[in-house]
This record gives structure tokens, sequence and C-alpha cells, in this order.
């Protein structure tokens, strides 16, 4: 049987050609790998980053567990800013935040200022995990399932490149610096094809977000055993 589809989605999607469609679909498919990509990046390029600031793999972990914040709190939000203005301004903002965060990431050395740039790398994480999945919800209303699979086999080739790519440039005398920095590359271009990519916004139906059916089935006693 068919999936089925709300009506503001058939029509977003009537409104689109095969070749756009698919064009959106690959600039989805784009976004995870560059999740993938970026998320990944951390763990090859931390030791040579402890070994130049002189920090403690304590600190170098914490620094690190501010990307998972960031990313909770985008998961948390981008929905709701997805109801309001629509997919393609989820995943452009994630391209900005990426951008801006790795370029910062790159630039400072301080303990505050490193965990506040990965903060904002983990808001453009987020950002991809519910506007990638989004976009492929609001094309693909037969082989939704097929398609986000995809997504995930995306995500996985990110994360089986960066490893190849970050060794590369660390063995070749590349600072972790350096590795982050030609990674911005990346989240620049998703952002530049976010922006100028068109997709048309659906009617916005029903009554809206309601905070309190919103927290009632998200802090359920059986819903946070999902979030240990």
């Amino acid at each position: 049987m068919a999936a089925q589809t709300t009506e503001p989605q058939a029509q977003k999607t009537r409104s689109l050609t095969s070749s756009h469609i698919w064009l959106l679909t690959a600039g989805g498919f784009f976004a995870f790998f560059v999740f993938g990509f970026v998320d990944n990046l951390k763990g090859p390029t931390l030791p040579a980053l402890l070994r130049d600031l002189n920090f403690s793999y304590s600190q170098g972990g914490s620094i690190l567990f501010s990307a998972y914040i960031g990313f909770m709190v985008a998961t948390l939000l981008t929905g709701v800013l997805a109801d309001a203005t629509g997919m393609k301004t989820v995943l452009l903002l994630a391209g900005i935040s990426l951008t801006a965060g790795l370029t910062a990431f790159s630039l400072v050395s301080s303990f505050w200022l490193l965990a506040a740039a990965l903060f904002v790398v983990g808001l453009g994480l987020g950002a991809i995990e519910v506007g990638g999945n989004g976009l492929i919800v609001d094309l693909h209303t037969r082989d939704r399932g097929r398609f986000l699979n995809l997504l995930a086999v995306f995500h996985g080739v990110g994360s089986f490149v960066v490893p190849l790519y970050a060794a590369q440039l660390l063995s070749t005398n590349f600072s972790w610096r350096q590795v982050y920095q030609f990674a911005i590359i990346l989240a620049i271009g998703l952002a530049l094809f976010f922006l100028f990519v068109k997709y048309p916004r659906a009617q916005r139906g029903g009554e809206g977000l309601n905070l309190r059916t919103l927290f009632a089935a998200g802090f359920t006693w059986r819903m946070t055993w999902y979030y240990l």
C-alpha cells in the first residue's frame, strides 16, 4: 500500500519537476554525507589537538561533549523551525552553522571558545538530521523508506571517508587546524546549495505548535529510555 501524505506535501511535490525532485534528493544525500564527515572528524584529530594545546583527555572529552549538546538542542528546536520556515531554511542554516563553527574551531585555542565552536557545529549537525529526513519525507511518498535508508548510506560513506582524509593530511605535516579548514569547503557547499535551490513551502494547516502536547508526548516515562 502506498504511503500516505498530507495535502500540503502533495501540493508541494506536484509543483516540482522530476529533475528538480532528484536535484533536491541529491542535496539531501550530500547533506548527510557532510553530516557523517564532520561528525566523525573530531576523533581522528583529537590527539593532535590535545598535543598542540596541551589539554588533557578529560578536557578534550568535555570539548567534544559540547557538540552533542548542540545536536540535542537543534533536534528539539529545528522541527518547530521547519514548520515555520520550511526544510530549505533548516538545511541552509545547517550549512551556515557548520561553516561558522568549523571556522571558529580551526582558529581559536581557548577551552571555552573551542567548546562553544563545537556547540555551533552540533547545532548544524542536528539541523541536518531533522532537515534531511524531513526533505526526503516531503519529496518521496511511495519509496520513502528506501530513500531514508539511502540517507543513512551517505552518512556512512562520509563517516568512512573522513578517517582516511584526516590521516592522510596529518601524516603529511598538515595541522589539525588545517584538517578542519579544508572541511569548511563542504559546509560552504551545503549552504550555497540550499541558498540557491528552489523549494516551495507548503501552506501551513492544522492547529500549529502545541507545547503542552509536545512535552506530554516527548517526556513520558517510556520516552526517557530513548534519551539515556
